[in-house]
Parts: C-alpha cells; sequence; structure tokens
C-alpha cells in the first residue's frame, strides 16, 4: 500500500476533520483526527504529514488514514530529507558487480540502507541467483550486536577476540576469514558480492595502512573470484590505496576521492546528528511502504 506525503491545508479542532493537500501533487483529500496518530496536539496548518488512504465506510469516500508527523513537519525539512533519499537510491543504483567499489559518506547519511539494499539489487543483476544467498558481508551491525547470536559479539568477540591480541587482530581475522570463505576456500558453490563494512574499527593508523594494503594486495584475486566488493569506510589509508581502481562514491553528493581525502572536516554535533539520523531513517520508512 503506497503511502503519501501532504501538508495540513485545513483544520477544524472543534469538528475533528481538515483536509491535507499533496506534497508533490495538486490534490487534497479528507482526513480525521482518530486518523492521527499523535492526535490534535501536534496537528497544525503547513505542516507536513505521512498517510495511507482507504475508503471510509459510511461515506464511502477516499480518506487519509495512518497520519503521521514527518520529521518536524516542516516543509523545507521534509524536502531536504527527500532530496537525499533520492540521492542515496541513485548511489545504490550506480554500484556495479565485478568491480571495487568504496562508499563513504557522513555518519547518519545512509550508508547501511545502501548496505541492505544490495540483496535486492544484485537480485535484479542475476536474476538467475537467489538473491538470499548473493551478497556476504561483515557489518559493523553483525560485529557489534549484542542480540545477533551468530556474528556479533556472539562470534567475534567469542571466537575471535583473544585476550592477548589487540582488537585489530579480530577484525582483521574476521575479514580474513570472509575473504577466505568467498575466495580461497574450495568449497564456496558459487560466487557472491561481499561487503566489508569499515574495516578500520578498532585500528590505530599503521594498522589501517596494514589492512589497506592486504586488501589491495588482495584485490586482483577478490574479483575473480567474486561478484564484486564493496567496501565501506571512513579511513583515509584504505580510501588513499584503493581509490585508483575503485568506484568511488560518497553518500551527501558527488565528491572525487581526491576531493575527499582532502575535504575540510567539520565536527559533529551530536545532538544534530541524533535527531537528523532518525529523521531520515523514519522518511526511508515512509518511502518504503
Amino acid at each position: 500500500m503506497e503511502k503519501w506525503t501532504g501538508t495540513i491545508k485545513f483544520y477544524n479542532q472543534k469538528k475533528k476533520y481538515g483536509f491535507i493537500k499533496y506534497l508533490y501533487d495538486d490534490k487534497e483529500i479528507f482526513f480525521h483526527i482518530s486518523d492521527v496518530y499523535s492526535g490534535d496536539r501536534e496537528i497544525y496548518k503547513g505542516c507536513v504529514v505521512a498517510f495511507l488512504t482507504s475508503e471510509d465506510q459510511n461515506t464511502k469516500r477516499i480518506k487519509a488514514t495512518n497520519i503521521t508527523i514527518v520529521a518536524d513537519g516542516n516543509v523545507e525539512t521534509v524536502k531536504k530529507l527527500d532530496k537525499h533519499i533520492t540521492r542515496i537510491i541513485e548511489v545504490a543504483e550506480s554500484i556495479q558487480p565485478n568491480r571495487l567499489t568504496i562508499l563513504t559518506g557522513s555518519n547518519g547519511n545512509g550508508k547501511s540502507f545502501i548496505r541492505k539494499l544490495m540483496n535486492s539489487k544484485m537480485g535484479e543483476k542475476f536474476p538467475d541467483r537467489d538473491a538470499r544467498h548473493l551478497v556476504t558481508e561483515v557489518s559493523m551491525q553483525k560485529r557489534t550486536d549484542v542480540n545477533n547470536p551468530l556474528i556479533g559479539t556472539g562470534f567475534g568477540f567469542i571466537f575471535f577476540d583473544k585476550p592477548q591480541f589487540p582488537t585489530s587482530i579480530s577484525t582483521y581475522n574476521l575479514i580474513d576469514k570472509l575473504l577466505y570463505n568467498c575466495v580461497d576456500s574450495e568449497k564456496k558453490i558459487d560466487k557472491s558480492y561481499i561487503i566489508i563494512d569499515e574495516p578500520e574499527i578498532g585500528m590505530a593508523d599503521e594498522s589501517q595502512l596494514g589492512i589497506a594494503l592486504f586488501l589491495k594486495n588482495k584485490m586482483s584475486e577478490i574479483l575473480e573470484n567474486s561478484l564484486g566488493i564493496m567496501i565501506i569506510t571512513h579511513s583515509k589509508f584504505v580510501v588513499r590505496e584503493l581509490k585508483d581502481n575503485a568506484d568511488f562514491l560518497y553518500t551527501d553528493y558527488d565528491m572525487t576521492a581526491d576531493e575527499w581525502l582532502e575535504r575540510k572536516i567539520i565536527p559533529t554535533d551530536f545532538e544534530d546528528l541524533r535527531i537528523q539520523s532518525m529523521d531520515l531513517m523514519r522518511r526511508l520508512n515512509d518511502w518504503l511502504k
């Protein structure tokens, strides 16, 4: 069922009904306050809402249902979010198999969403394959999620994070094991698309350079024995060592690898980041429904 976006054009607080104007279309639709999740406490003229549509059983006319306030309710905020989501989808669509792709971007700007799209995207590229087994990954979520019994702390720390070794060894071991299973193992049946999410986690500069050179030296073998590889990273060492033979993608806007390496670093406002990332994830959810 398609989800729509609009602004509150009119609301009669006494009679508890009003009309929503579609944000990207010259149409209006009736709504009743009982179909607004937050009630009338947050509804005001001009605020942006997301909604579904259905037929009213009594009047038989189409009405808005499942109405929620989008982000802070401001039109400019929502249009900015929609523009960025369009950018994220364009980046995902541009990723090609049988290539090395380097993906980076600011925190909370959609890299994880792109990673999660890769099963369906590779499924489109290889329609004869089972999409559920097309992608093999070591993601940040799988390495750190305590609720994931297979790969989270139940896997990474118990099996690879030995107390006598630094965290960088644990990370290296996970990546090395992934590549062995996907590239070197004689037991592998089909090629898969490989995703390595932030290989530099827990590594000092020296170790980041080491993992970058490890991947660089192994890259031709990886590409020959896989459907391609995407490395999601914030490491200048990884980007610098791998950029010459990679498709470089930046989620925020168009930028070359060299421009990214020389960019000006602006400190993060973590409260703004928290709000922006929550708004983006909720808006992505609207798009997906």
